[in-house]
């Protein structure tokens, strides 16, 4: 709030004569140079601005903005694309085409293709083979009354003594044959506020009711394995039959609150992200000279508004007191 009130303070500090549109050219270029939060109203009433330099300088002061709360990439990306040239100098839409590219080329991953990685279990094939669990890929399985289950094995029923089970989907990607990029956590454009795929504005899914509030509680009668001694067997655990509290399924059917989450200030399967919590604010993807590079404007002397008291614009520099050369094209100036 502090930073916002000296921003704003040193904005209306001398201001320069002239129409409404000049004066909100000369705050954004002031709003350019500065440090700290922007004011959003004055990217508002630059949208409607006809003319070129004001919503150019307003673009700019986006562009800043963006990387320096490591947010809003993509949206960034389309203003840029979007802006009309209407008003603007001979180049200019090379211009914004240039900046454009240089501001994708700046934070889009480059790691993947839009956010996607071929899946390395299954190298994008989506089917793959899997190894039995229940023997571990053995094919064979300690025998029932064996003292020694190592020495006496038999067939693994579950795969048929195969070990493992072929052309199966692929449980890495679910069959889709690609995975999340590890880099970008699947948003290209780096938009992520935090390292974790599952934060929502620094809360997580509860883990241990992963977000569903309930918990399964384990049937106190076979104790989780879904069977129970047959009555009258001569060696427990060996000959068993299911158990009817639990349907077999080893957890009773009516699911308990969870102890984790339960009456959290923040809601019921929700926890705070460990991650991003207190850490404050991210470092940026990309610094503002790997968009685009400055020079001072030799038309002005660098001092932008040139006519003391007067908001009049320098036409080279638009305000700026320096020319905008695009990282990828900086021969793509303004002219």
């Amino acid at each position: 709030m502090a930073v916002t009130i000296a921003l704003l303070f040193a904005l209306t500090q001398a201001e320069p004569q002239g129409s409404p549109d000049q004066r909100l050219q000369w705050k954004l270029s002031q709003a350019f140079e500065q440090t700290g939060a922007i004011d959003a109203s004055l990217i508002a009433d630059a949208k409607s601005s006809p003319s070129f330099g004001t919503r150019y300088v307003a673009l700019l002061v986006q562009i800043k903005d963006a990387l320096g709360s490591r947010g809003r990439h993509e949206c960034t990306y389309q203003k840029i694309v979007g802006m009309g040239t209407a008003g603007g100098p001979p180049g200019a839409a090379e211009h914004l085409r240039a900046l454009a590219t240089s501001f994708k080329a700046a934070v889009y991953c480059h790691d993947c293709k839009e956010g996607k990685v071929v899946c390395g279990q299954c190298q994008g094939r989506k089917r793959t083979e899997v190894k039995c669990l229940f023997c571990e890929g053995k094919g064979r399985v300690g025998a029932p009354g064996a003292v020694d289950k190592t020495a006496v094995t038999m067939k693994c029923r579950n795969c048929d003594g195969k070990a493992v089970f072929r052309d199966v989907r692929c449980p890495g990607c679910s069959g889709s044959g690609v995975n999340d990029c590890p880099s970008c956590l699947g948003s290209p454009w780096h938009d992520r506020a935090c390292t974790v795929k599952e934060c929502r504005g620094g809360r997580v899914p509860c883990p241990q009711c992963k977000g569903k509030g309930k918990v399964e509680v384990t049937c106190p009668t076979c104790q989780g394995r879904g069977r129970v001694n047959a009555p009258g067997g001569v060696n427990p655990g060996e000959v068993t039959q299911r158990c009817n509290d639990c349907d077999s399924r080893g957890t009773l059917k009516d699911k308990a609150p969870c102890p984790s989450c339960d009456g959290s200030a923040i809601g019921i399967g929700w926890t705070k992200c460990e991650a991003c919590r207190g850490d404050g604010p991210k470092a940026a993807v990309a610094t503002l000279g790997s968009v685009f590079e400055t020079e001072p404007c030799a038309a002005c002397g660098g001092k932008g508004w040139p006519v003391e008291g007067k908001a009049v614009a320098c036409g080279k520099c638009l305000g700026l007191g320096v020319r905008i050369k695009p990282a990828t094209a900086p021969q793509r100036i303004l002219d």
